[in-house]
Protein backbone atom coordinates (compact mmCIF):
# COMPACT_ATOMS: atom_id res chain seq x y z
CA UNK A 1 0.00 0.00 0.00
CA UNK A 2 0.74 3.97 -0.04
CA UNK A 3 1.77 3.69 3.61
CA UNK A 4 4.30 0.94 3.15
CA UNK A 5 5.77 2.66 0.00
CA UNK A 6 6.06 5.82 1.91
CA UNK A 7 7.79 4.04 5.06
CA UNK A 8 10.68 2.03 2.50
CA UNK A 9 11.43 5.53 1.18
CA UNK A 10 11.37 6.92 3.89
CA UNK A 11 14.08 4.14 5.51
CA UNK A 12 16.08 4.35 2.28
CA UNK A 13 16.39 7.93 2.55
CA UNK A 14 17.21 8.27 6.27
CA UNK A 15 19.34 5.28 5.86
CA UNK A 16 21.60 7.28 2.95
CA UNK A 17 21.83 10.44 5.31
CA UNK A 18 23.06 9.02 8.47
CA UNK A 19 26.48 8.18 7.42
CA UNK A 20 26.97 11.36 5.67
CA UNK A 21 26.20 10.12 2.24
CA UNK A 22 25.86 14.12 0.88
CA UNK A 23 25.69 17.11 2.07
CA UNK A 24 22.71 19.08 1.07
CA UNK A 25 22.89 22.29 -0.99
CA UNK A 26 20.48 25.10 -0.20
CA UNK A 27 18.96 27.17 -2.76
CA UNK A 28 20.68 29.96 -1.70
CA UNK A 29 24.03 28.50 -1.92
CA UNK A 30 22.84 26.91 -5.39
CA UNK A 31 22.38 29.98 -7.03
CA UNK A 32 25.29 31.98 -5.79
CA UNK A 33 27.69 29.20 -7.27
CA UNK A 34 26.09 29.24 -10.05
CA UNK A 35 26.17 32.61 -11.06
CA UNK A 36 30.06 32.87 -9.80
CA UNK A 37 30.55 29.88 -12.62
CA UNK A 38 31.93 27.78 -10.12
CA UNK A 39 29.52 25.07 -11.18
CA UNK A 40 29.64 24.24 -14.31
CA UNK A 41 29.01 20.63 -14.20
CA UNK A 42 25.40 18.91 -15.00
CA UNK A 43 23.12 17.71 -12.08
CA UNK A 44 22.53 14.02 -12.52
CA UNK A 45 18.59 12.91 -11.59
CA UNK A 46 17.82 10.40 -9.84
CA UNK A 47 15.24 7.52 -9.40
CA UNK A 48 13.83 4.78 -6.97
CA UNK A 49 13.35 1.13 -7.35
CA UNK A 50 11.16 -0.29 -5.31
CA UNK A 51 10.53 -3.78 -4.56
CA UNK A 52 8.45 -5.93 -2.24
CA UNK A 53 9.94 -8.30 -0.14
CA UNK A 54 8.79 -11.37 1.06
CA UNK A 55 9.68 -14.32 3.70
CA UNK A 56 9.98 -17.89 3.34
CA UNK A 57 6.29 -18.63 3.63
CA UNK A 58 5.66 -15.93 0.88
CA UNK A 59 4.52 -13.24 3.37
CA UNK A 60 5.22 -9.77 2.55
CA UNK A 61 7.24 -8.16 4.99
CA UNK A 62 7.77 -4.62 3.57
CA UNK A 63 8.54 -2.47 0.42
CA UNK A 64 12.56 -2.46 -0.06
CA UNK A 65 13.11 0.97 -1.63
CA UNK A 66 16.71 1.62 -3.65
CA UNK A 67 17.91 5.49 -4.54
CA UNK A 68 19.33 4.65 -8.17
CA UNK A 69 21.11 7.39 -9.92
CA UNK A 70 21.23 7.65 -13.31
CA UNK A 71 24.61 7.18 -13.93
CA UNK A 72 23.47 7.06 -17.80
CA UNK A 73 23.52 10.64 -18.33
CA UNK A 74 27.12 11.31 -17.00
CA UNK A 75 28.91 13.16 -19.67
CA UNK A 76 32.23 14.05 -18.33
CA UNK A 77 34.95 13.33 -20.06
CA UNK A 78 37.05 11.44 -16.98
CA UNK A 79 34.73 8.73 -16.57
CA UNK A 80 34.20 8.07 -20.22
CA UNK A 81 37.37 7.94 -21.41
CA UNK A 82 39.13 6.42 -18.48
CA UNK A 83 38.17 2.84 -17.87
CA UNK A 84 40.12 2.37 -14.82
CA UNK A 85 38.06 4.90 -13.22
CA UNK A 86 34.59 3.33 -14.36
CA UNK A 87 35.71 -0.30 -14.11
CA UNK A 88 34.87 -2.95 -11.68
CA UNK A 89 36.60 -6.79 -12.03
CA UNK A 90 34.52 -9.68 -10.83
CA UNK A 91 35.75 -13.11 -10.14
CA UNK A 92 35.71 -15.63 -13.10
CA UNK A 93 33.43 -19.22 -13.16
CA UNK A 94 36.89 -21.07 -13.54
CA UNK A 95 38.99 -19.57 -10.65
CA UNK A 96 35.75 -20.01 -8.36
CA UNK A 97 36.01 -24.10 -9.08
CA UNK A 98 39.92 -23.74 -8.90
CA UNK A 99 38.72 -22.96 -5.40
CA UNK A 100 36.16 -25.21 -4.21
CA UNK A 101 38.36 -28.14 -5.50
CA UNK A 102 40.78 -26.81 -3.22
CA UNK A 103 38.52 -26.50 -0.39
CA UNK A 104 37.55 -30.36 -0.85
CA UNK A 105 41.09 -31.37 -1.06
CA UNK A 106 42.10 -29.78 1.39
CA UNK A 107 39.05 -30.03 3.84
CA UNK A 108 38.71 -26.18 4.33
CA UNK A 109 35.40 -24.59 5.86
CA UNK A 110 33.43 -22.31 3.58
CA UNK A 111 31.57 -19.15 4.47
CA UNK A 112 30.07 -16.50 2.72
CA UNK A 113 30.01 -12.87 3.58
CA UNK A 114 27.88 -9.47 2.15
CA UNK A 115 28.47 -5.76 3.05
CA UNK A 116 25.14 -4.16 3.08
CA UNK A 117 24.57 -0.94 1.28
CA UNK A 118 28.69 -1.56 -0.06
CA UNK A 119 28.60 1.37 -2.78
CA UNK A 120 27.69 3.81 0.14
CA UNK A 121 30.82 2.81 2.17
CA UNK A 122 33.00 4.08 -1.01
CA UNK A 123 34.37 8.06 -0.93
CA UNK A 124 33.55 9.79 -3.94
CA UNK A 125 37.26 11.09 -4.37
CA UNK A 126 38.07 14.90 -5.28
CA UNK A 127 35.32 15.29 -8.35
CA UNK A 128 32.13 17.02 -7.53
CA UNK A 129 29.05 15.40 -8.47
CA UNK A 130 25.57 16.37 -8.11
CA UNK A 131 22.50 14.84 -7.25
CA UNK A 132 18.93 16.07 -7.83
CA UNK A 133 16.41 13.91 -5.52
CA UNK A 134 12.90 14.12 -6.71
CA UNK A 135 9.83 16.01 -5.82
CA UNK A 136 8.28 13.04 -4.07
CA UNK A 137 11.39 12.13 -2.26
CA UNK A 138 11.87 15.96 -1.09
CA UNK A 139 7.75 15.49 0.31
CA UNK A 140 7.99 12.60 1.93
CA UNK A 141 11.52 13.56 3.91
CA UNK A 142 9.93 16.71 5.02
CA UNK A 143 6.86 15.06 6.30
CA UNK A 144 9.04 13.40 8.87
CA UNK A 145 11.15 16.28 9.52
CA UNK A 146 10.56 19.89 8.45
CA UNK A 147 14.11 21.10 9.29
CA UNK A 148 14.97 19.97 5.64
CA UNK A 149 12.85 22.81 4.32
CA UNK A 150 15.89 25.17 3.98
CA UNK A 151 17.77 22.69 0.78
CA UNK A 152 14.69 22.59 -0.58
CA UNK A 153 15.14 24.00 -4.59
CA UNK A 154 12.47 26.90 -5.94
CA UNK A 155 11.01 23.25 -7.79
CA UNK A 156 10.44 21.42 -5.05
CA UNK A 157 13.43 19.21 -5.36
CA UNK A 158 16.54 18.85 -3.16
CA UNK A 159 19.98 18.83 -4.56
CA UNK A 160 23.14 17.24 -2.84
CA UNK A 161 26.39 17.29 -3.22
CA UNK A 162 28.03 13.26 -3.10
CA UNK A 163 30.62 12.67 -0.32
CA UNK A 164 30.34 8.64 -1.04
CA UNK A 165 29.31 6.40 -4.14
CA UNK A 166 25.56 6.04 -4.72
CA UNK A 167 23.88 3.16 -7.01
CA UNK A 168 24.03 3.66 -10.83
CA UNK A 169 27.08 6.34 -10.66
CA UNK A 170 29.35 5.03 -13.07
CA UNK A 171 32.41 4.86 -10.46
CA UNK A 172 30.81 3.45 -7.60
CA UNK A 173 31.70 -0.36 -8.90
CA UNK A 174 35.37 0.74 -9.01
CA UNK A 175 35.21 2.80 -5.83
CA UNK A 176 33.32 -0.14 -4.36
CA UNK A 177 36.27 -2.38 -5.73
CA UNK A 178 39.29 -0.19 -4.28
CA UNK A 179 37.84 -0.29 -0.94
CA UNK A 180 37.26 -4.00 -0.07
CA UNK A 181 40.34 -4.47 -2.00
CA UNK A 182 42.25 -2.39 0.35
CA UNK A 183 40.36 -4.17 3.39
CA UNK A 184 41.02 -7.71 1.99
CA UNK A 185 44.94 -6.99 1.29
CA UNK A 186 45.55 -4.74 4.20
CA UNK A 187 44.27 -8.22 6.59
CA UNK A 188 47.58 -9.90 4.30
CA UNK A 189 45.88 -11.25 1.24
CA UNK A 190 47.11 -11.05 -1.96
CA UNK A 191 46.00 -10.66 -4.98
CA UNK A 192 46.30 -12.88 -7.89
CA UNK A 193 47.89 -11.57 -10.94
CA UNK A 194 45.70 -13.51 -13.46
CA UNK A 195 42.59 -12.79 -11.63
CA UNK A 196 42.00 -9.55 -8.92
CA UNK A 197 39.13 -10.31 -7.68
CA UNK A 198 40.69 -13.65 -6.08
CA UNK A 199 42.88 -13.09 -3.16
CA UNK A 200 45.42 -15.76 -1.30
CA UNK A 201 47.31 -15.99 1.71
CA UNK A 202 49.86 -18.28 2.81
CA UNK A 203 51.23 -18.75 6.20
CA UNK A 204 52.52 -21.95 8.10
CA UNK A 205 49.12 -22.96 9.04
CA UNK A 206 47.89 -23.12 5.74
CA UNK A 207 46.50 -21.28 2.71
CA UNK A 208 43.50 -19.27 2.68
CA UNK A 209 41.42 -18.13 -0.15
CA UNK A 210 38.74 -15.06 -1.18
CA UNK A 211 36.58 -15.13 -3.37
CA UNK A 212 34.70 -11.87 -4.24
CA UNK A 213 31.99 -10.21 -6.42
CA UNK A 214 31.34 -7.00 -6.46
CA UNK A 215 29.95 -7.25 -2.72
CA UNK A 216 29.77 -10.58 -2.39
CA UNK A 217 32.52 -12.70 -0.89
CA UNK A 218 33.31 -16.61 -0.26
CA UNK A 219 36.00 -17.38 1.85
CA UNK A 220 37.36 -21.36 1.88
CA UNK A 221 40.07 -21.30 4.97
CA UNK A 222 40.32 -22.85 8.61
CA UNK A 223 37.48 -21.46 11.40
CA UNK A 224 40.29 -19.42 12.69
CA UNK A 225 41.02 -17.70 9.19
CA UNK A 226 37.50 -16.91 8.63
CA UNK A 227 36.55 -15.60 12.33
CA UNK A 228 39.74 -13.48 11.89
CA UNK A 229 38.46 -12.44 8.57
CA UNK A 230 34.88 -11.78 9.53
CA UNK A 231 36.25 -9.48 12.78
CA UNK A 232 38.02 -7.62 10.03
CA UNK A 233 35.04 -6.85 8.03
CA UNK A 234 32.96 -6.21 11.31
CA UNK A 235 35.80 -2.98 11.78
CA UNK A 236 36.13 -1.54 8.46
CA UNK A 237 32.49 -1.26 8.06
CA UNK A 238 30.54 -2.11 11.02
CA UNK A 239 28.80 -4.99 12.66
CA UNK A 240 25.17 -3.88 11.27
CA UNK A 241 26.47 -3.58 7.81
CA UNK A 242 27.96 -7.39 7.58
CA UNK A 243 26.29 -10.40 6.63
CA UNK A 244 28.01 -13.71 7.21
CA UNK A 245 26.76 -17.51 6.94
CA UNK A 246 29.86 -19.23 8.91
CA UNK A 247 29.67 -23.24 9.98
CA UNK A 248 27.07 -25.79 8.50
CA UNK A 249 27.08 -27.84 5.35
CA UNK A 250 25.19 -25.64 3.01
CA UNK A 251 26.08 -21.74 1.90
CA UNK A 252 25.09 -19.87 -1.29
CA UNK A 253 26.75 -17.92 -3.65
CA UNK A 254 26.40 -16.32 -7.00
CA UNK A 255 23.11 -18.31 -7.31
CA UNK A 256 24.70 -21.79 -6.63
CA UNK A 257 24.50 -24.02 -3.85
CA UNK A 258 27.68 -25.22 -1.75
CA UNK A 259 26.97 -28.75 -0.33
CA UNK A 260 29.91 -29.56 1.64
CA UNK A 261 30.43 -33.22 2.75
CA UNK A 262 33.88 -33.12 5.05
CA UNK A 263 33.72 -36.56 5.64
CA UNK A 264 33.73 -37.85 2.52
CA UNK A 265 35.78 -34.46 1.41
CA UNK A 266 33.39 -33.40 -1.55
CA UNK A 267 31.44 -29.96 -2.58
CA UNK A 268 28.44 -30.41 -4.74
CA UNK A 269 27.40 -26.90 -6.40
CA UNK A 270 23.99 -26.66 -7.82
CA UNK A 271 21.36 -24.28 -8.74
CA UNK A 272 18.33 -26.23 -8.37
CA UNK A 273 15.90 -23.34 -7.13
CA UNK A 274 17.34 -21.32 -10.38
CA UNK A 275 15.76 -24.27 -12.74
CA UNK A 276 12.23 -24.05 -10.30
CA UNK A 277 12.25 -20.88 -10.78
CA UNK A 278 12.93 -20.87 -14.63
CA UNK A 279 10.58 -24.06 -15.43
CA UNK A 280 7.81 -22.03 -13.22
CA UNK A 281 4.55 -21.58 -14.98
CA UNK A 282 5.72 -23.47 -18.10
CA UNK A 283 3.27 -26.03 -19.68
CA UNK A 284 5.40 -28.17 -20.50
CA UNK A 285 5.14 -32.52 -20.10
CA UNK A 286 7.40 -32.51 -16.96
CA UNK A 287 6.62 -36.52 -16.27
CA UNK A 288 8.09 -37.28 -19.58
CA UNK A 289 11.25 -39.32 -19.37
CA UNK A 290 14.26 -37.18 -21.35
CA UNK A 291 17.91 -38.98 -21.15
CA UNK A 292 19.31 -36.23 -23.18
CA UNK A 293 18.44 -32.33 -23.91
CA UNK A 294 18.73 -33.26 -27.33
CA UNK A 295 16.93 -35.32 -30.36
CA UNK A 296 19.07 -37.50 -32.16
CA UNK A 297 18.40 -35.13 -34.95
CA UNK A 298 20.17 -32.10 -33.41
CA UNK A 299 23.19 -30.29 -35.09
CA UNK A 300 24.64 -27.18 -35.52
CA UNK A 301 23.87 -26.80 -39.40
CA UNK A 302 20.09 -25.66 -39.92
CA UNK A 303 20.11 -25.69 -43.71
CA UNK A 304 17.68 -28.63 -43.40
CA UNK A 305 15.15 -27.22 -41.14
CA UNK A 306 12.02 -27.08 -42.66
CA UNK A 307 9.82 -26.28 -39.70
CA UNK A 308 9.28 -22.69 -40.54
CA UNK A 309 9.69 -19.96 -38.16
CA UNK A 310 8.40 -19.56 -34.82
CA UNK A 311 6.34 -17.15 -34.01
CA UNK A 312 7.65 -17.25 -30.03
CA UNK A 313 10.55 -15.38 -30.12
CA UNK A 314 10.61 -13.21 -27.64
CA UNK A 315 9.81 -16.16 -25.30
CA UNK A 316 12.74 -18.14 -27.29
CA UNK A 317 15.39 -15.40 -26.71
CA UNK A 318 14.25 -14.67 -22.50
CA UNK A 319 14.37 -18.84 -21.89
CA UNK A 320 17.71 -19.28 -24.30
CA UNK A 321 19.51 -16.09 -21.78
CA UNK A 322 18.23 -17.67 -18.58
CA UNK A 323 19.39 -21.25 -19.96
CA UNK A 324 22.93 -19.59 -20.59
CA UNK A 325 23.51 -18.44 -17.07
CA UNK A 326 23.11 -22.23 -16.05
CA UNK A 327 25.19 -23.53 -18.57
CA UNK A 328 28.25 -21.89 -17.91
CA UNK A 329 28.24 -22.48 -14.13
CA UNK A 330 26.91 -25.81 -13.06
CA UNK A 331 25.03 -27.39 -15.67
CA UNK A 332 28.01 -28.20 -18.95
CA UNK A 333 25.81 -31.05 -19.87
CA UNK A 334 23.34 -28.52 -21.72
CA UNK A 335 26.01 -25.95 -22.99
CA UNK A 336 26.20 -27.15 -26.39
CA UNK A 337 22.70 -27.07 -27.09
CA UNK A 338 22.47 -23.80 -25.59
CA UNK A 339 25.62 -22.28 -27.37
CA UNK A 340 23.76 -23.59 -30.59
CA UNK A 341 20.60 -22.00 -29.75
CA UNK A 342 22.04 -18.97 -28.91
CA UNK A 343 23.03 -18.11 -32.12
CA UNK A 344 19.73 -18.59 -33.84
CA UNK A 345 18.21 -15.73 -31.03
CA UNK A 346 17.50 -13.54 -34.50
CA UNK A 347 15.19 -16.20 -36.20
CA UNK A 348 14.08 -18.89 -34.28
CA UNK A 349 12.26 -22.12 -36.16
CA UNK A 350 9.44 -23.95 -34.52
CA UNK A 351 12.27 -26.87 -33.87
CA UNK A 352 14.40 -25.13 -31.74
CA UNK A 353 11.98 -23.69 -29.77
CA UNK A 354 10.66 -27.26 -29.42
CA UNK A 355 14.85 -28.31 -28.58
CA UNK A 356 14.53 -25.63 -25.77
CA UNK A 357 11.48 -26.58 -24.32
CA UNK A 358 12.89 -30.33 -24.52
CA UNK A 359 16.18 -28.84 -22.98
CA UNK A 360 13.97 -27.29 -19.94
CA UNK A 361 12.23 -30.78 -19.36
CA UNK A 362 15.51 -32.39 -19.03
CA UNK A 363 16.70 -29.63 -16.40
CA UNK A 364 13.53 -29.82 -14.47
CA UNK A 365 14.12 -33.59 -14.21
CA UNK A 366 17.55 -33.31 -13.34
CA UNK A 367 17.27 -29.92 -11.27
CA UNK A 368 19.65 -31.97 -8.25
CA UNK A 369 22.58 -32.43 -10.23
CA UNK A 370 25.47 -30.24 -10.39
CA UNK A 371 29.34 -30.26 -10.43
CA UNK A 372 30.96 -32.26 -7.49
CA UNK A 373 34.43 -31.46 -6.78
CA UNK A 374 36.40 -34.38 -4.94
CA UNK A 375 39.78 -35.33 -3.30
CA UNK A 376 41.38 -36.96 -6.08
CA UNK A 377 45.20 -36.55 -7.15
CA UNK A 378 46.10 -33.48 -8.48
CA UNK A 379 46.91 -33.70 -12.42
CA UNK A 380 46.14 -30.75 -14.83
CA UNK A 381 44.14 -32.62 -17.53
CA UNK A 382 42.65 -30.73 -20.86
CA UNK A 383 40.30 -32.24 -23.42
CA UNK A 384 39.86 -30.94 -26.77
CA UNK A 385 38.07 -31.56 -29.71
CA UNK A 386 36.52 -29.76 -32.62
CA UNK A 387 33.41 -30.06 -35.58
CA UNK A 388 34.51 -29.18 -38.99
CA UNK A 389 32.52 -27.47 -41.40
CA UNK A 390 29.32 -27.81 -39.06
CA UNK A 391 27.46 -24.85 -39.43
CA UNK A 392 25.75 -23.49 -42.70
CA UNK A 393 28.27 -20.88 -43.03
CA UNK A 394 31.11 -23.44 -43.24
CA UNK A 395 32.77 -22.62 -39.38
CA UNK A 396 33.28 -24.66 -37.00
CA UNK A 397 32.87 -25.89 -33.73
CA UNK A 398 34.84 -26.30 -30.55
CA UNK A 399 35.08 -28.06 -26.94
CA UNK A 400 37.18 -27.52 -24.45
CA UNK A 401 37.76 -29.31 -21.28
CA UNK A 402 40.02 -28.89 -18.54
CA UNK A 403 40.13 -30.77 -14.93
CA UNK A 404 42.65 -30.93 -11.94
CA UNK A 405 42.37 -34.59 -11.22
CA UNK A 406 40.74 -38.05 -12.53
CA UNK A 407 37.34 -37.44 -10.24
CA UNK A 408 36.64 -34.32 -10.03
CA UNK A 409 34.10 -31.99 -12.21
CA UNK A 410 35.90 -29.82 -14.68
CA UNK A 411 36.59 -26.34 -13.39
CA UNK A 412 36.39 -24.91 -17.45
CA UNK A 413 33.86 -26.16 -20.22
CA UNK A 414 34.33 -24.41 -23.25
CA UNK A 415 31.85 -25.10 -26.64
CA UNK A 416 32.12 -22.28 -28.74
CA UNK A 417 31.40 -21.63 -32.87
CA UNK A 418 34.89 -21.00 -34.34
CA UNK A 419 35.15 -17.37 -35.63
CA UNK A 420 36.85 -18.03 -39.04
CA UNK A 421 36.12 -21.03 -41.50
CA UNK A 422 38.96 -23.72 -41.65
CA UNK A 423 40.16 -25.56 -44.96
CA UNK A 424 40.54 -28.44 -43.03
CA UNK A 425 39.81 -30.68 -40.18
CA UNK A 426 43.11 -30.39 -38.66
CA UNK A 427 42.96 -26.69 -39.02
CA UNK A 428 39.52 -26.71 -37.23
CA UNK A 429 41.31 -28.76 -34.73
CA UNK A 430 44.22 -26.31 -34.53
CA UNK A 431 42.15 -23.52 -34.01
CA UNK A 432 40.73 -25.13 -31.04
CA UNK A 433 44.34 -25.95 -29.60
CA UNK A 434 45.08 -22.39 -29.60
CA UNK A 435 42.22 -21.25 -27.59
CA UNK A 436 42.40 -24.19 -24.60
CA UNK A 437 46.62 -23.35 -24.78
CA UNK A 438 45.21 -19.42 -24.10
CA UNK A 439 42.98 -20.98 -21.30
CA UNK A 440 45.78 -23.43 -19.48
CA UNK A 441 48.34 -20.89 -19.25
CA UNK A 442 45.77 -18.63 -17.78
CA UNK A 443 44.74 -21.10 -14.70
CA UNK A 444 48.47 -22.61 -14.95
CA UNK A 445 49.50 -18.67 -13.59
CA UNK A 446 46.73 -19.18 -10.95
CA UNK A 447 47.44 -22.28 -10.11
CA UNK A 448 51.22 -21.21 -9.56
CA UNK A 449 50.25 -18.36 -7.00
CA UNK A 450 47.16 -20.83 -4.97
CA UNK A 451 49.81 -23.88 -4.51
CA UNK A 452 52.99 -22.70 -5.10
CA UNK A 453 54.70 -26.46 -4.01
CA UNK A 454 52.27 -28.09 -6.37
CA UNK A 455 53.75 -29.53 -9.67
CA UNK A 456 51.45 -29.58 -12.41
CA UNK A 457 53.79 -29.21 -15.53
CA UNK A 458 53.77 -30.65 -18.12
CA UNK A 459 49.81 -30.51 -18.94
CA UNK A 460 48.32 -33.22 -20.99
CA UNK A 461 46.27 -32.20 -23.69
CA UNK A 462 44.24 -35.10 -25.27
CA UNK A 463 42.96 -35.19 -29.21
CA UNK A 464 41.91 -37.33 -31.14
CA UNK A 465 43.44 -35.37 -34.53
CA UNK A 466 46.71 -37.68 -35.14
CA UNK A 467 47.57 -34.90 -37.72
CA UNK A 468 46.54 -31.81 -35.85
CA UNK A 469 49.03 -33.42 -33.07
CA UNK A 470 51.85 -33.79 -35.33
CA UNK A 471 51.04 -30.40 -37.07
CA UNK A 472 51.74 -28.62 -34.09
CA UNK A 473 54.96 -30.41 -32.57
CA UNK A 474 56.75 -29.28 -36.07
CA UNK A 475 58.74 -26.20 -36.11
CA UNK A 476 56.80 -23.54 -38.24
CA UNK A 477 59.76 -23.91 -40.97
CA UNK A 478 58.24 -27.27 -41.40
CA UNK A 479 55.36 -26.65 -43.07
CA UNK A 480 54.82 -28.21 -46.14
CA UNK A 481 51.95 -29.26 -48.69
CA UNK A 482 48.69 -27.32 -47.54
CA UNK A 483 49.43 -26.24 -43.83
CA UNK A 484 51.90 -23.91 -45.52
CA UNK A 485 48.98 -21.87 -46.18
CA UNK A 486 47.60 -21.62 -42.43
CA UNK A 487 47.70 -18.92 -40.19
CA UNK A 488 51.14 -19.18 -39.17
CA UNK A 489 49.61 -17.16 -35.70
CA UNK A 490 48.45 -20.77 -35.20
CA UNK A 491 51.62 -22.91 -34.45
CA UNK A 492 52.19 -20.41 -31.77
CA UNK A 493 51.60 -23.67 -29.32
CA UNK A 494 55.13 -25.05 -30.34
CA UNK A 495 56.51 -22.69 -28.53
CA UNK A 496 54.79 -23.69 -25.41
CA UNK A 497 55.30 -27.45 -26.32
CA UNK A 498 58.89 -27.07 -26.69
CA UNK A 499 58.70 -24.96 -23.02
CA UNK A 500 57.44 -27.89 -21.71
CA UNK A 501 54.47 -26.32 -20.72
CA UNK A 502 52.20 -28.74 -22.61
CA UNK A 503 52.17 -32.50 -24.12
CA UNK A 504 50.14 -33.27 -26.61
CA UNK A 505 48.77 -37.06 -26.31
CA UNK A 506 45.89 -38.52 -28.60
CA UNK A 507 42.83 -40.11 -27.29
CA UNK A 508 40.24 -41.77 -29.14
CA UNK A 509 37.03 -40.41 -30.42
CA UNK A 510 34.84 -43.12 -28.90
CA UNK A 511 36.29 -41.85 -25.43
CA UNK A 512 37.46 -38.53 -26.23
CA UNK A 513 35.22 -36.40 -23.27
CA UNK A 514 35.05 -33.09 -25.10
CA UNK A 515 33.00 -34.72 -28.11
CA UNK A 516 30.69 -34.31 -25.71
CA UNK A 517 30.73 -30.48 -26.50
CA UNK A 518 30.96 -30.33 -30.26
CA UNK A 519 28.77 -32.92 -31.13
CA UNK A 520 24.97 -34.06 -29.64
CA UNK A 521 26.21 -37.57 -27.92
CA UNK A 522 23.16 -39.87 -27.01
CA UNK A 523 22.78 -43.28 -25.19
CA UNK A 524 25.05 -44.55 -22.45
CA UNK A 525 28.16 -42.55 -24.23
CA UNK A 526 26.25 -39.45 -22.94
CA UNK A 527 25.46 -40.91 -19.52
CA UNK A 528 29.27 -41.40 -19.36
CA UNK A 529 30.13 -38.40 -20.59
CA UNK A 530 27.96 -36.44 -18.66
CA UNK A 531 29.10 -38.04 -15.66
CA UNK A 532 32.81 -37.54 -16.32
CA UNK A 533 32.04 -33.83 -16.99
CA UNK A 534 30.23 -32.93 -13.64
CA UNK A 535 32.01 -35.69 -11.30
CA UNK A 536 29.80 -37.53 -10.70
CA UNK A 537 29.37 -41.31 -10.46
CA UNK A 538 29.16 -43.60 -13.09
CA UNK A 539 28.28 -47.26 -12.28
CA UNK A 540 27.67 -48.25 -15.78
CA UNK A 541 30.89 -49.22 -17.74
CA UNK A 542 30.76 -49.00 -21.46
CA UNK A 543 32.33 -51.64 -24.27
CA UNK A 544 32.74 -50.53 -27.41
CA UNK A 545 32.60 -53.74 -29.76
CA UNK A 546 33.54 -53.03 -33.13
CA UNK A 547 33.00 -49.83 -33.11
CA UNK A 548 29.70 -49.98 -31.12
CA UNK A 549 28.88 -49.40 -27.82
CA UNK A 550 27.44 -51.94 -25.10
CA UNK A 551 27.12 -52.82 -21.68
CA UNK A 552 29.38 -55.25 -20.34
CA UNK A 553 26.79 -58.16 -19.86
CA UNK A 554 25.48 -57.39 -23.70
CA UNK A 555 29.45 -57.67 -24.69
CA UNK A 556 29.76 -61.10 -23.34
CA UNK A 557 26.13 -62.10 -24.55
CA UNK A 558 27.26 -61.33 -28.29
CA UNK A 559 30.85 -62.79 -27.57
CA UNK A 560 29.01 -65.71 -26.96
CA UNK A 561 26.56 -65.66 -29.95
CA UNK A 562 29.95 -65.68 -32.41
CA UNK A 563 30.81 -61.91 -32.59
CA UNK A 564 34.20 -61.31 -34.14
CA UNK A 565 36.15 -59.31 -31.67
CA UNK A 566 38.21 -57.19 -34.07
CA UNK A 567 38.23 -54.32 -31.99
CA UNK A 568 37.52 -53.62 -28.25
CA UNK A 569 37.84 -50.84 -26.16
CA UNK A 570 36.69 -50.38 -22.40
CA UNK A 571 35.53 -47.27 -21.37
CA UNK A 572 36.19 -46.15 -17.36
CA UNK A 573 34.99 -43.21 -16.05
CA UNK A 574 38.69 -42.14 -15.62
CA UNK A 575 40.62 -43.26 -18.62
CA UNK A 576 40.73 -45.90 -21.36
CA UNK A 577 42.86 -49.14 -21.29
Amino acid sequence: GIQETKKGILEEILQLIEPKTWSFITSAEWDAQRKSGHIGKQVLPSTLVLKAKYDSENIFIKVKARLVVLGNLQKYFHDIINKSTVESPTVAMSSVFVVISIAAKQNLELATFDIKGAFLHAPIGDEEIYVRLSKEVARILLEEDKTYEDFLQEDGTFIVKLNKCLYGLKKSSRAWYNLIHKVITDMGFIAVSNDTCLFVRHTELGSSFILLYVDDMMVAATKEVIAEFHEGLNKSFGVENVTAHIGGSNHSFLGMKFETDQHNKNIKVTQRLYIENMCDGEDLDFDKVTNTPHPVSFQQDRSKDASGVSTETTYFRRKVMQAMYLAVRTRPDVLLDIVVLASRLENPSIEDVNILKRVLVYLYQTKDDGMIFKDGDWEFLAYIDASFNCYENGRGHSGILMFLDKVSAAILAKSLKQKTVSTSSTQSELICLNEAVLHIMWLEGILSELLPGIKIRPIKVFNDNTSMISLAKQPIVNRQGRSKFMNRALFKVNENIEAGDIVLLYEDTDTLVADFLTKAVHGRRFKTFRARIMGMDNKEHILFLNGDEHTVAETIQKLRAGASLQKIKIFWLEATY
